[in-house]
């Protein structure tokens, strides 16, 4: 299992925490897990037709399981659904705002400043919204929209549930449309036991081929996904057959 691959490294860290028992070793090694166990989901989505089906749908946000005193916590969020920070329009990308929390009226000043902000021409605004100024190229990031003082009170988990850098819609979806599929997910996965914790998000490309992982594009640096699930489900359902044996056999 291909989890089991990318999980094996670490298993002589385990061995070697049991013998130090230092506190930074072992958040060391959940930080390496985490990072494994988003490879590992990147690459499902190319080779399990069916997970990718649930991650399409939005099925895999915020979703739990536990394996003896240690909880898992991860998100898989699809970038069709969302909106595109450098294509949408400025209704689009208003909505969104407001969505967030800005009143219609600022969420439309703030949607202009965006445009500008991505756009090489000139626009007729004032750019006091932005932080460094005006850019005048597009978003490598969806971490630049906190160069906008209005956004710098969003968390990031609302953040990348509505706007994407890589992909996603230009235009207002009509009613009827079917959901398309998504190449592009934000992966965040959480693992805590009763001494420590690790967590891991970034942004992967889905792998064109069930052989490969996805590529991994950008890390999203803020923390993600705290709290109570939405949903728990068991190890082996979230993560794959045999997930609760793989992690044992890595020390966790």
């Amino acid at each position: 299992m291909l989890l089991a691959i990318f999980l094996t490294p670490f298993a002589t860290s385990a061995r070697l925490y049991a013998l130090l028992s230092n506190n930074e070793l072992q958040n060391k090694q959940l930080e390496q897990t985490v990072e494994a166990i988003n490879r590992y989901s990147s690459w499902r989505l190319s080779a399990d037709p069916d997970w990718k089906s649930l991650a399409d749908r939005g099925r895999i946000d915020m979703v739990g399981c536990q394996i003896a005193d240690t909880d898992i916590l991860m998100s898989v969020i699809p970038h069709a659904p969302l909106i595109n920070i450098n294509t949408a329009d400025t209704s689009l990308l208003a909505a969104g705002l407001n969505d967030l929390g800005i009143d219609l009226g600022s969420a439309s000043a703030l949607a202009r400043d965006i445009i500008a902000y991505r756009s090489p021409r000139s626009e007729d605004v004032s750019g006091e919204q932005v932080r460094f100024g005006l850019k005048r190229a597009p978003f490598e990031d969806i971490s630049e929209l906190y160069d906008f003082r209005d956004l710098q009170g969003v968390p990031m988990r609302a953040l990348v549930r509505t706007f994407s850098a890589w992909a996603g819609r230009s235009l207002a979806a009509k009613a009827g449309d079917a959901p398309q599929p998504s190449s592009y997910f934000t992966i965040s996965t959480r693992i805590a036991s009763p001494t420590s914790s690790g967590q891991d998000a970034a942004v992967f490309m889905a792998g064109g081929s069930a052989q490969l992982p996805g590529t991994r594009i950008s890390p999203v640096v803020q923390d993600l996904d705290v709290g109570t699930p939405k949903r728990v489900t068991s190890c082996d359902d979230l993560l794959g057959p045999k997930a609760a044996t793989i992690f044992q056999e890595a020390g966790l």
